[in-house]
């Protein structure tokens, strides 16, 4: 028997904003000689334009590659493998950024190598290091080769809108487009400071850290003539006339298994009704969960069959989806309409109910299971603007 667990709190962490506006957050972390750090931005791949998505990600990834003017290419990745560190690029669906590590004695040297990445770049006006987008076109002609992961990836489509920011995918012929002029215009116009988030956690010293990051970072400067970061696109959810209540088929004869999606739109994040829903889909998921015990225990027709709720993006309806994989598409879809049915007809069991919560604390303690975990949390947050005790409200 387990001791029960100590009460969370949020984690002691020293901020700070340069006169540019970088914010930046500390959190010590002595259990091994190590410093980690993160830089987020507001951009990524919701700031692609139409017609060249996966822009963000290829700019990330090629400024990092191209190194600076200092250390360009070979140069950078040779001082980094010298003292065992690394320097990533890369973008997501709200924010793109870079991350770092190193041994706590060469943080002051690896600080500079990445404040040199940030806006000492070789897009400044050199040619950069080319990266053949060869692994990016690879990926995206095999996207359709695992049939399980097409209907998840294509009805967002249908409820945002095909060319909807939320639900979009690059093309081939789009990455090919993508110019070294348009990755500089894409860092120029959204790698700015007083738009970033910079954390750092580790073994170090606060207050001498403080003065390393003022002495790497104090020099960058927003673009000019740009006084404030530019509003990122957010396109209203469409009506959902057309789509609600239909059934979309995508035929793969050589893929026996039918894969089922179920995907209606939901909440955004920070809705009153967020944690009833995470305690309602712990209900349904999981061993001894509503919709694994009736769909696969009771009628085998599906050996996994899960749903849930995506809260992201942060200010637009998320989804709510339902998945499985089955050979009786529609026993299973009647058996799933059958649990929600009786999920609205009549309240759960308050043994369920005390299950649900239990599986929901226990995963929620995982996002304080470590002091870098807890350092993403709390920049991500300031960065999407949510209060950083919003979990504990």
């Amino acid at each position: 028997e387990f001791p029960p667990l100590p009460p969370l709190s949020l984690p002691k962490y020293k901020q700070v904003t340069l006169k540019n506006g970088l914010r930046v957050f500390m959190i010590e972390d002595k259990e091994i000689p190590v410093v980690r750090g993160s830089l987020l931005m507001r951009g990524g791949q919701r700031a692609s334009p139409p017609d060249k998505v996966g822009l963000a990600s290829l700019s990330a990834a090629v400024q990092r590659s191209g190194g600076s003017w200092q250390h360009p290419g070979q140069a950078l990745d040779d001082a980094l493998e010298d003292r065992a560190a690394y320097i990533e690029g890369g973008a997501g669906a709200e924010a793109f950024g870079f991350g770092w590590q190193c041994l706590r004695e060469d943080t002051a040297d690896v600080l500079q190598l990445f404040a040199e990445v940030l806006y000492a770049t070789t897009f400044a006006g050199a040619p950069c290091r080319p990266v053949p987008p060869k692994q990016v076109l690879n990926s995206l002609e095999h996207r359709y080769d695992n049939p399980s992961s097409i209907p998840a990836r294509e009805l967002p489509k249908l409820i945002y809108g095909r060319d909807s920011v939320y639900a979009r995918e690059p093309t081939p012929e789009q990455i090919a487009s993508i110019s070294v002029d348009d990755m500089r215009t894409f860092l120029a116009t959204w790698q700015r400071p007083d738009a970033a988030v910079l954390g750092i956690v580790g073994d170090f010293e606060p207050r001498q850290m403080q003065r390393l990051v003022e002495a790497a970072f104090g020099g960058w400067a927003p673009p000019p003539g740009q006084p404030t970061p530019p509003p990122l696109p957010a396109p209203p959810l469409p009506n959902q006339a057309g789509v609600a209540g239909k059934i979309f088929l995508v035929d793969r004869p050589a893929f026996p298994p039918t894969c089922l999606c179920a995907l209606p739109a939901g909440i955004q994040m920070m809705d009153v009704d967020e944690y009833p829903l995470e305690i309602l889909g712990s209900l349904f998921n999981g061993f001894g969960g509503r919709l694994f015990d009736q769909i696969r225990s009771r009628e085998g027709l599906a050996y996994s069959v899960s749903g849930g709720w995506a809260s992201t993006p942060t200010d637009h309806p998320g989804l709510f989806l339902a998945a499985a994989e089955t050979a009786r598409p529609a026993a299973l879809l009647a058996a799933l309409r059958s649990a929600l049915q009786d999920a609205a007809a009549a309240a759960p069991s308050e043994e369920e109910v005390q299950r649900a919560k239990e599986e929901a604390l226990n995963q929620f303690v995982f996002s304080f299971a470590s002091r870098p975990a807890q350092l993403n949390r709390i920049i991500t947050f300031d960065l999407l603007g949510i209060p950083q005790d919003y979990l504990f409200r």
